[in-house]
Protein backbone atom coordinates (compact mmCIF):
# COMPACT_ATOMS: atom_id res chain seq x y z
CA UNK A 1 0.00 0.00 0.00
CA UNK A 2 2.63 2.49 0.76
CA UNK A 3 4.44 1.85 -2.59
CA UNK A 4 1.17 2.40 -4.24
CA UNK A 5 1.02 5.45 -2.47
CA UNK A 6 4.39 7.05 -3.35
CA UNK A 7 3.69 6.00 -7.09
CA UNK A 8 0.57 7.77 -7.20
CA UNK A 9 1.80 10.66 -5.43
CA UNK A 10 4.58 11.36 -7.88
CA UNK A 11 2.18 10.27 -10.67
CA UNK A 12 0.31 13.12 -9.41
CA UNK A 13 3.44 15.41 -9.17
CA UNK A 14 4.59 14.54 -12.41
CA UNK A 15 1.27 15.79 -14.34
CA UNK A 16 0.53 18.34 -12.38
CA UNK A 17 3.51 20.13 -11.64
CA UNK A 18 2.06 23.64 -11.48
CA UNK A 19 -0.98 22.09 -9.15
CA UNK A 20 1.55 20.60 -7.15
CA UNK A 21 3.96 23.32 -6.52
CA UNK A 22 0.26 25.86 -5.27
CA UNK A 23 -0.65 23.31 -3.32
CA UNK A 24 2.88 23.23 -1.53
CA UNK A 25 3.11 26.89 -1.34
CA UNK A 26 -0.53 27.15 -0.11
CA UNK A 27 -0.30 24.34 2.85
CA UNK A 28 3.13 26.11 3.87
CA UNK A 29 1.18 29.54 4.10
CA UNK A 30 -1.26 28.50 5.78
CA UNK A 31 1.24 26.44 8.31
CA UNK A 32 3.22 29.45 8.55
CA UNK A 33 -0.18 31.55 9.32
CA UNK A 34 -1.25 29.41 11.91
CA UNK A 35 2.44 28.83 13.83
CA UNK A 36 2.77 32.96 13.84
CA UNK A 37 -0.74 33.39 15.31
CA UNK A 38 -1.50 30.49 16.92
CA UNK A 39 1.75 28.64 18.53
CA UNK A 40 4.36 31.52 18.29
CA UNK A 41 5.48 32.52 21.93
CA UNK A 42 4.32 35.96 21.03
CA UNK A 43 0.73 35.42 19.40
CA UNK A 44 -0.99 35.98 23.45
CA UNK A 45 0.01 39.81 22.80
CA UNK A 46 -2.60 41.97 20.56
CA UNK A 47 -1.61 43.85 17.15
CA UNK A 48 -2.63 43.82 13.79
CA UNK A 49 -2.49 40.50 11.59
CA UNK A 50 -0.06 41.58 9.82
CA UNK A 51 2.27 42.22 11.90
CA UNK A 52 2.76 38.82 13.34
CA UNK A 53 3.29 37.73 9.91
CA UNK A 54 6.15 40.08 8.66
CA UNK A 55 7.89 43.13 8.80
CA UNK A 56 6.09 44.91 6.23
CA UNK A 57 3.85 46.99 8.49
CA UNK A 58 6.82 48.65 10.14
CA UNK A 59 8.82 49.13 7.04
CA UNK A 60 5.45 50.80 6.05
CA UNK A 61 5.15 53.26 8.15
CA UNK A 62 8.99 53.94 8.71
CA UNK A 63 9.02 55.01 4.67
CA UNK A 64 5.67 56.83 4.79
CA UNK A 65 7.02 59.34 7.92
CA UNK A 66 4.20 58.03 10.22
CA UNK A 67 5.93 55.72 12.46
CA UNK A 68 5.13 58.16 16.05
CA UNK A 69 1.59 58.40 14.98
CA UNK A 70 1.22 54.90 14.32
CA UNK A 71 2.51 53.81 17.50
CA UNK A 72 -0.32 56.24 19.33
CA UNK A 73 -2.87 54.62 17.19
CA UNK A 74 -1.70 51.37 18.24
CA UNK A 75 -1.62 51.39 22.19
CA UNK A 76 -4.65 53.34 21.70
CA UNK A 77 -6.31 50.58 20.20
CA UNK A 78 -4.35 47.24 21.76
CA UNK A 79 -2.95 48.57 24.90
CA UNK A 80 0.23 49.33 26.67
CA UNK A 81 2.08 46.23 24.67
CA UNK A 82 1.46 45.54 20.99
CA UNK A 83 2.51 43.32 18.53
CA UNK A 84 5.17 44.82 16.15
CA UNK A 85 6.76 42.34 14.04
CA UNK A 86 7.10 38.55 14.01
CA UNK A 87 9.34 39.37 16.83
CA UNK A 88 8.51 42.63 17.81
CA UNK A 89 7.14 43.66 21.32
CA UNK A 90 6.60 47.73 21.51
CA UNK A 91 5.60 48.70 24.81
CA UNK A 92 3.85 52.38 26.29
CA UNK A 93 4.09 52.49 29.99
CA UNK A 94 6.53 54.04 32.41
CA UNK A 95 7.26 50.83 33.86
CA UNK A 96 9.19 49.71 30.56
CA UNK A 97 11.49 52.33 30.07
CA UNK A 98 13.62 51.21 33.14
CA UNK A 99 12.64 47.24 31.93
CA UNK A 100 14.31 48.10 28.51
CA UNK A 101 16.87 51.09 28.88
CA UNK A 102 18.62 50.70 32.05
CA UNK A 103 19.31 46.80 32.28
CA UNK A 104 22.58 46.75 29.81
CA UNK A 105 21.10 44.69 27.15
CA UNK A 106 22.72 45.04 23.00
CA UNK A 107 20.40 47.12 20.60
CA UNK A 108 18.40 45.12 18.31
CA UNK A 109 18.27 43.76 14.70
CA UNK A 110 16.79 47.68 13.59
CA UNK A 111 20.13 48.79 13.82
CA UNK A 112 21.47 46.61 11.12
CA UNK A 113 20.10 49.12 8.52
CA UNK A 114 23.14 51.76 10.02
CA UNK A 115 26.74 51.25 9.00
CA UNK A 116 27.53 47.31 10.37
CA UNK A 117 31.10 47.92 8.81
CA UNK A 118 32.73 50.39 10.52
CA UNK A 119 29.57 50.98 13.42
CA UNK A 120 30.56 54.27 15.24
CA UNK A 121 28.67 54.70 18.93
CA UNK A 122 25.45 54.68 18.04
CA UNK A 123 24.84 52.51 16.07
CA UNK A 124 27.38 49.51 17.54
CA UNK A 125 25.54 46.94 18.76
CA UNK A 126 28.09 44.68 20.57
CA UNK A 127 28.68 45.84 24.37
CA UNK A 128 31.41 44.70 25.05
CA UNK A 129 33.05 46.85 21.93
CA UNK A 130 30.64 49.54 22.67
CA UNK A 131 31.94 49.67 25.76
CA UNK A 132 35.41 50.33 25.11
CA UNK A 133 34.79 52.71 22.38
CA UNK A 134 33.24 55.15 24.81
CA UNK A 135 35.58 54.67 27.37
CA UNK A 136 38.14 55.82 24.78
CA UNK A 137 36.33 58.96 24.02
CA UNK A 138 33.18 59.39 25.86
CA UNK A 139 34.93 61.85 28.25
CA UNK A 140 34.54 64.47 24.68
CA UNK A 141 31.16 65.30 25.68
CA UNK A 142 31.73 65.78 29.59
CA UNK A 143 30.64 69.32 30.90
CA UNK A 144 34.65 70.15 31.33
CA UNK A 145 35.02 69.07 27.62
CA UNK A 146 32.16 71.10 26.61
CA UNK A 147 33.56 74.39 28.27
CA UNK A 148 36.77 74.08 26.32
CA UNK A 149 35.21 73.86 22.92
CA UNK A 150 33.65 77.69 24.05
CA UNK A 151 36.28 79.40 21.95
CA UNK A 152 35.00 77.35 18.88
CA UNK A 153 31.70 77.42 19.37
CA UNK A 154 31.55 81.06 20.10
CA UNK A 155 33.05 82.48 16.50
CA UNK A 156 29.69 80.74 15.11
CA UNK A 157 27.37 82.38 17.27
CA UNK A 158 29.35 85.79 16.79
CA UNK A 159 28.52 85.30 12.95
CA UNK A 160 24.95 84.35 13.41
CA UNK A 161 24.77 88.01 15.56
CA UNK A 162 26.07 89.53 12.19
CA UNK A 163 23.22 87.60 10.25
CA UNK A 164 20.32 88.94 12.73
CA UNK A 165 21.74 92.28 13.09
CA UNK A 166 21.29 92.73 9.15
CA UNK A 167 18.08 91.45 9.35
CA UNK A 168 17.28 93.73 11.80
CA UNK A 169 18.81 96.75 9.90
CA UNK A 170 16.72 95.73 6.72
CA UNK A 171 13.25 94.72 8.29
CA UNK A 172 13.26 91.99 6.10
CA UNK A 173 11.00 88.82 6.84
CA UNK A 174 13.37 85.71 7.26
CA UNK A 175 13.09 82.26 8.38
CA UNK A 176 14.98 81.63 11.65
CA UNK A 177 15.24 77.56 11.61
CA UNK A 178 17.59 78.49 8.74
CA UNK A 179 19.94 80.31 10.32
CA UNK A 180 19.89 78.39 13.65
CA UNK A 181 20.73 75.51 11.05
CA UNK A 182 23.44 77.01 9.55
CA UNK A 183 25.04 78.10 12.85
CA UNK A 184 25.05 74.45 14.42
CA UNK A 185 26.32 72.55 11.36
CA UNK A 186 28.87 74.42 11.31
CA UNK A 187 29.30 74.39 14.74
CA UNK A 188 29.48 70.39 14.38
CA UNK A 189 31.48 70.62 11.46
CA UNK A 190 34.57 72.57 13.49
CA UNK A 191 34.09 69.96 16.01
CA UNK A 192 33.81 66.53 13.63
CA UNK A 193 35.81 67.46 11.57
CA UNK A 194 37.98 70.88 12.19
CA UNK A 195 36.18 72.71 9.27
CA UNK A 196 33.00 74.15 9.28
CA UNK A 197 30.81 73.26 5.97
CA UNK A 198 30.24 76.84 4.79
CA UNK A 199 26.92 76.68 5.92
CA UNK A 200 27.03 80.33 7.20
CA UNK A 201 28.97 81.76 4.50
CA UNK A 202 26.99 80.74 1.50
CA UNK A 203 23.11 81.03 3.76
CA UNK A 204 21.84 78.52 1.06
CA UNK A 205 19.59 75.59 2.24
CA UNK A 206 20.24 72.90 -0.83
CA UNK A 207 23.75 73.07 0.62
CA UNK A 208 22.68 72.06 4.24
CA UNK A 209 24.11 68.49 4.52
CA UNK A 210 20.83 66.19 3.86
CA UNK A 211 20.99 64.74 7.48
CA UNK A 212 17.65 63.38 7.98
CA UNK A 213 17.14 62.27 4.63
CA UNK A 214 20.16 59.95 5.49
CA UNK A 215 19.27 58.78 8.67
CA UNK A 216 15.75 58.08 7.60
CA UNK A 217 16.93 56.03 4.65
CA UNK A 218 18.81 54.15 7.66
CA UNK A 219 15.60 53.81 9.60
CA UNK A 220 13.90 52.30 6.60
CA UNK A 221 16.48 49.78 6.14
CA UNK A 222 16.28 48.51 9.69
CA UNK A 223 12.51 48.66 9.64
CA UNK A 224 13.46 45.24 8.05
CA UNK A 225 16.08 43.64 9.31
CA UNK A 226 16.07 41.00 7.14
CA UNK A 227 16.20 42.88 4.21
CA UNK A 228 18.64 45.93 5.02
CA UNK A 229 21.94 44.02 3.77
CA UNK A 230 19.83 43.67 0.24
CA UNK A 231 18.48 46.98 -0.12
CA UNK A 232 22.75 48.12 0.80
CA UNK A 233 23.21 46.39 -2.55
CA UNK A 234 20.34 47.79 -4.04
CA UNK A 235 21.13 51.59 -3.17
CA UNK A 236 24.43 50.66 -4.36
CA UNK A 237 23.74 48.71 -7.95
CA UNK A 238 20.25 50.20 -9.36
CA UNK A 239 20.03 53.37 -11.76
CA UNK A 240 19.60 56.40 -9.16
CA UNK A 241 16.96 58.90 -9.65
CA UNK A 242 17.81 62.23 -9.35
CA UNK A 243 16.32 62.31 -5.62
CA UNK A 244 18.27 59.60 -4.98
CA UNK A 245 21.59 60.92 -6.72
CA UNK A 246 21.10 63.90 -4.65
CA UNK A 247 21.10 62.32 -1.44
CA UNK A 248 23.77 60.33 -1.87
CA UNK A 249 25.81 63.15 -3.09
CA UNK A 250 24.86 65.18 0.04
CA UNK A 251 26.13 62.30 2.21
CA UNK A 252 29.55 62.06 -0.08
CA UNK A 253 29.85 65.64 0.78
CA UNK A 254 29.66 64.78 4.63
CA UNK A 255 32.55 61.73 3.62
CA UNK A 256 34.76 63.95 1.77
CA UNK A 257 34.97 66.46 4.13
CA UNK A 258 35.55 63.79 6.82
CA UNK A 259 38.25 61.95 4.79
CA UNK A 260 40.24 65.13 3.77
CA UNK A 261 40.51 66.94 7.32
CA UNK A 262 41.44 63.20 9.42
CA UNK A 263 44.08 63.16 6.95
CA UNK A 264 45.31 66.83 8.26
CA UNK A 265 44.07 67.01 11.87
CA UNK A 266 46.58 63.34 12.39
CA UNK A 267 49.52 65.49 10.98
CA UNK A 268 48.91 68.33 13.16
CA UNK A 269 47.45 66.79 16.78
CA UNK A 270 47.68 70.10 18.65
CA UNK A 271 44.79 69.74 21.48
CA UNK A 272 45.88 72.64 23.04
CA UNK A 273 46.34 74.98 19.85
CA UNK A 274 42.64 73.39 19.08
CA UNK A 275 40.59 71.70 21.62
CA UNK A 276 38.11 70.29 18.74
CA UNK A 277 36.81 66.25 18.94
CA UNK A 278 38.04 65.40 15.69
CA UNK A 279 41.52 65.72 17.20
CA UNK A 280 40.66 64.02 21.01
CA UNK A 281 38.68 60.73 18.44
CA UNK A 282 42.12 60.89 17.02
CA UNK A 283 44.08 60.88 19.92
CA UNK A 284 42.28 58.89 21.80
CA UNK A 285 43.82 54.79 22.38
CA UNK A 286 41.79 51.38 23.96
CA UNK A 287 43.01 50.80 27.61
CA UNK A 288 45.16 47.91 27.80
CA UNK A 289 45.88 47.91 24.66
CA UNK A 290 46.60 51.38 24.08
CA UNK A 291 45.54 50.81 20.61
CA UNK A 292 44.18 53.45 18.20
CA UNK A 293 41.22 54.14 16.16
CA UNK A 294 41.42 52.94 12.54
CA UNK A 295 40.99 55.88 10.09
CA UNK A 296 37.42 54.52 8.93
CA UNK A 297 36.98 54.32 12.29
CA UNK A 298 37.69 57.57 13.25
CA UNK A 299 35.34 58.86 10.44
CA UNK A 300 32.45 56.69 11.53
CA UNK A 301 32.81 58.38 15.22
CA UNK A 302 33.09 62.22 13.32
CA UNK A 303 30.06 61.64 10.94
CA UNK A 304 27.72 60.15 13.63
CA UNK A 305 28.69 63.43 15.69
CA UNK A 306 27.40 65.42 13.10
CA UNK A 307 24.46 63.91 11.93
CA UNK A 308 22.96 63.09 15.33
CA UNK A 309 23.74 66.74 16.80
CA UNK A 310 22.61 68.06 13.68
CA UNK A 311 19.15 66.82 13.77
CA UNK A 312 18.82 66.64 18.07
CA UNK A 313 20.03 70.62 18.23
CA UNK A 314 19.09 71.93 15.76
CA UNK A 315 15.52 70.64 15.42
CA UNK A 316 14.97 70.46 18.84
CA UNK A 317 15.54 74.79 18.62
CA UNK A 318 13.12 74.85 15.58
CA UNK A 319 10.36 73.57 17.45
CA UNK A 320 11.26 75.48 20.54
CA UNK A 321 10.74 78.58 18.88
CA UNK A 322 7.91 77.09 17.12
CA UNK A 323 6.35 76.42 20.12
CA UNK A 324 6.93 80.17 21.77
CA UNK A 325 5.67 81.76 18.79
CA UNK A 326 2.51 80.23 19.44
CA UNK A 327 2.44 80.88 23.28
CA UNK A 328 3.12 84.21 23.89
CA UNK A 329 2.36 84.01 27.41
CA UNK A 330 5.36 81.99 27.80
CA UNK A 331 7.73 83.64 25.72
CA UNK A 332 7.21 86.71 27.70
CA UNK A 333 8.32 84.35 30.30
CA UNK A 334 11.54 83.26 29.28
CA UNK A 335 12.36 86.78 28.00
CA UNK A 336 11.18 88.74 31.17
CA UNK A 337 13.39 85.63 33.57
CA UNK A 338 16.21 85.85 30.94
CA UNK A 339 16.21 89.98 31.87
CA UNK A 340 16.39 89.51 35.46
CA UNK A 341 19.14 86.94 36.07
CA UNK A 342 21.16 87.29 33.27
CA UNK A 343 23.40 90.48 32.47
CA UNK A 344 23.37 91.90 29.07
CA UNK A 345 25.88 90.88 27.03
CA UNK A 346 28.26 92.75 26.36
CA UNK A 347 29.11 94.63 22.76
CA UNK A 348 32.08 92.68 21.47
CA UNK A 349 30.47 89.44 23.60
CA UNK A 350 28.34 87.14 20.79
CA UNK A 351 27.07 84.90 23.82
CA UNK A 352 26.76 83.73 26.93
CA UNK A 353 29.08 81.25 28.41
CA UNK A 354 27.54 77.96 29.19
CA UNK A 355 29.28 77.68 32.16
CA UNK A 356 26.75 78.87 35.40
CA UNK A 357 23.65 78.90 32.73
CA UNK A 358 21.51 76.15 33.74
CA UNK A 359 21.39 77.67 37.71
CA UNK A 360 20.70 80.71 36.92
CA UNK A 361 17.31 79.88 34.42
CA UNK A 362 14.01 77.91 35.82
CA UNK A 363 11.26 78.59 33.16
CA UNK A 364 13.48 78.77 30.33
CA UNK A 365 14.48 75.36 31.73
CA UNK A 366 10.84 74.12 32.03
CA UNK A 367 10.00 75.62 28.59
CA UNK A 368 12.77 73.86 27.33
CA UNK A 369 11.74 69.90 28.97
CA UNK A 370 8.20 70.49 28.14
CA UNK A 371 9.58 70.89 24.43
CA UNK A 372 11.27 67.81 24.79
CA UNK A 373 8.21 66.39 26.18
CA UNK A 374 5.79 67.33 23.00
CA UNK A 375 7.99 67.29 20.36
CA UNK A 376 11.33 64.90 20.90
CA UNK A 377 13.34 65.02 18.16
CA UNK A 378 14.09 61.09 17.85
CA UNK A 379 10.93 59.79 16.78
CA UNK A 380 12.11 56.15 15.72
CA UNK A 381 11.51 53.28 18.08
CA UNK A 382 14.71 52.34 20.02
CA UNK A 383 14.64 48.23 20.10
CA UNK A 384 16.74 45.99 22.76
CA UNK A 385 16.99 42.25 22.41
CA UNK A 386 15.79 40.65 25.46
CA UNK A 387 18.78 38.04 26.68
CA UNK A 388 18.58 34.41 26.16
CA UNK A 389 16.92 33.80 29.68
CA UNK A 390 14.64 35.83 29.31
CA UNK A 391 12.83 38.74 31.57
CA UNK A 392 10.26 40.08 32.71
CA UNK A 393 9.29 43.86 31.69
CA UNK A 394 5.98 46.11 33.39
CA UNK A 395 5.78 42.43 34.86
CA UNK A 396 5.15 40.67 31.93
CA UNK A 397 7.16 37.84 31.09
CA UNK A 398 9.12 37.98 27.60
CA UNK A 399 10.60 35.18 25.53
CA UNK A 400 14.63 35.43 24.79
CA UNK A 401 15.15 37.00 21.48
CA UNK A 402 12.60 39.10 21.71
CA UNK A 403 12.75 42.63 20.03
CA UNK A 404 11.43 45.00 22.45
CA UNK A 405 11.14 48.64 21.61
CA UNK A 406 9.51 52.13 22.88
CA UNK A 407 8.82 54.99 20.83
CA UNK A 408 9.90 58.31 23.15
CA UNK A 409 7.38 60.31 20.94
CA UNK A 410 4.25 57.78 21.42
CA UNK A 411 5.33 57.70 25.38
CA UNK A 412 4.79 61.22 25.78
CA UNK A 413 1.48 61.26 24.37
CA UNK A 414 0.35 58.32 26.28
CA UNK A 415 -3.18 60.23 28.12
CA UNK A 416 -3.17 57.71 30.97
CA UNK A 417 0.71 58.84 31.90
CA UNK A 418 0.41 62.58 30.85
CA UNK A 419 -3.46 63.47 31.33
CA UNK A 420 -6.04 64.82 28.56
CA UNK A 421 -3.78 67.62 27.58
CA UNK A 422 -0.75 65.76 26.59
CA UNK A 423 -0.39 67.39 23.17
CA UNK A 424 -0.52 70.75 24.72
CA UNK A 425 2.59 72.99 25.13
CA UNK A 426 2.25 73.96 29.09
CA UNK A 427 5.37 74.75 30.57
CA UNK A 428 3.12 74.52 33.92
CA UNK A 429 3.03 71.38 33.87
CA UNK A 430 6.27 70.93 35.69
CA UNK A 431 4.90 73.31 39.01
CA UNK A 432 1.83 71.65 39.58
CA UNK A 433 0.04 68.39 40.20
CA UNK A 434 0.72 67.04 37.16
CA UNK A 435 4.73 66.61 37.67
CA UNK A 436 3.90 64.33 40.00
CA UNK A 437 6.78 61.89 39.26
CA UNK A 438 6.90 62.26 35.88
CA UNK A 439 10.05 64.31 35.63
CA UNK A 440 12.53 61.65 35.04
CA UNK A 441 9.93 60.30 32.21
CA UNK A 442 11.00 62.91 29.69
CA UNK A 443 13.54 60.69 27.90
CA UNK A 444 14.61 63.09 24.84
CA UNK A 445 17.89 61.14 24.57
CA UNK A 446 16.58 57.52 25.77
CA UNK A 447 18.11 56.01 28.87
CA UNK A 448 21.11 54.13 30.35
CA UNK A 449 23.62 53.20 29.31
CA UNK A 450 23.06 53.21 25.41
CA UNK A 451 21.16 56.91 25.69
CA UNK A 452 22.70 60.09 23.65
CA UNK A 453 26.35 60.03 24.38
CA UNK A 454 26.35 63.88 23.29
CA UNK A 455 23.15 64.80 25.28
CA UNK A 456 25.39 67.51 27.33
CA UNK A 457 26.67 69.04 24.23
CA UNK A 458 23.37 69.56 22.30
CA UNK A 459 21.64 70.64 26.18
CA UNK A 460 24.51 73.25 26.25
CA UNK A 461 23.69 74.43 22.37
CA UNK A 462 20.40 74.76 23.10
CA UNK A 463 19.86 77.01 26.54
CA UNK A 464 23.15 78.87 25.03
CA UNK A 465 21.29 79.75 22.05
CA UNK A 466 17.73 80.12 23.61
CA UNK A 467 18.97 82.86 26.58
CA UNK A 468 21.29 84.48 23.82
CA UNK A 469 18.87 85.08 20.97
CA UNK A 470 15.99 86.56 23.27
CA UNK A 471 18.12 88.40 25.00
CA UNK A 472 19.77 90.42 22.36
CA UNK A 473 16.62 90.36 19.98
CA UNK A 474 12.79 90.76 20.05
CA UNK A 475 11.25 88.96 17.52
CA UNK A 476 7.82 89.39 15.76
CA UNK A 477 6.79 85.90 14.66
CA UNK A 478 4.98 86.34 11.39
CA UNK A 479 3.03 82.95 11.19
CA UNK A 480 2.89 82.59 14.28
CA UNK A 481 -1.08 81.35 13.30
CA UNK A 482 -0.02 78.68 11.28
CA UNK A 483 -0.28 75.18 12.19
CA UNK A 484 3.03 73.67 13.17
CA UNK A 485 3.61 70.78 10.52
CA UNK A 486 6.38 68.33 12.39
CA UNK A 487 6.78 64.95 9.79
CA UNK A 488 8.84 62.42 11.49
CA UNK A 489 11.29 61.60 8.94
CA UNK A 490 13.74 59.88 10.46
CA UNK A 491 13.18 62.39 13.25
CA UNK A 492 11.27 65.51 14.04
CA UNK A 493 11.24 67.60 11.50
CA UNK A 494 9.22 70.72 11.39
CA UNK A 495 8.07 71.60 7.66
CA UNK A 496 6.57 74.75 8.85
CA UNK A 497 8.63 78.02 8.61
CA UNK A 498 9.53 80.07 11.65
CA UNK A 499 8.75 83.23 9.44
CA UNK A 500 10.27 86.30 11.79
CA UNK A 501 11.20 90.16 11.66
CA UNK A 502 13.83 90.80 14.03
CA UNK A 503 14.42 94.16 16.62
CA UNK A 504 17.94 94.89 18.23
CA UNK A 505 17.27 94.84 22.11
CA UNK A 506 20.79 96.35 22.37
CA UNK A 507 23.82 98.10 20.53
CA UNK A 508 25.15 95.95 17.22
CA UNK A 509 27.38 93.27 18.28
CA UNK A 510 30.59 94.70 17.23
CA UNK A 511 32.85 91.26 17.22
Amino acid sequence: MPATVLQDTTLFLSTYPLTSLLTFIFLVSISYIIYQTVLHPLARFPGPIICSLSDSYKLWITATDCVPEAMVALHAKYGDIVRIGPSDLHFNQPEAVEGIYKRGWPKGDFYLGFDQKNPGLFSERNEVVHGKRKRMFGNNFTPTAIRSYESIVDGRYAILRKQLDRFAESGEVFDLRKYITYCIVDILGELAFSEAFGNQDDEDPKKIPRVSEALWSCCVAGSMPSMAGAMEWLKDHLPQSAEVAELLEGRNVIFRLALTNIEKRSKKLNLDERPDMLGRIIAASEEGTGAKLTQAQVMAEAITLVVGGTHTTGNTLHLLFANLARNEEYLKRCVKEIDERLPALEVGKPCYEITGLEEKLDFVKACIKENFRKDPVGTFNMPRTVPEQGASIAGVQIPAGTQVSMNIHAFHHNPSVWGPDHDVFDPDRWYDQRNDGLSNLVIPYSVGKRSCVGQNLANANVLKMTTTLLRCYEFEFVNKDEPMVVVSHGDSDLRTPVLVKVKRRGPVFAG
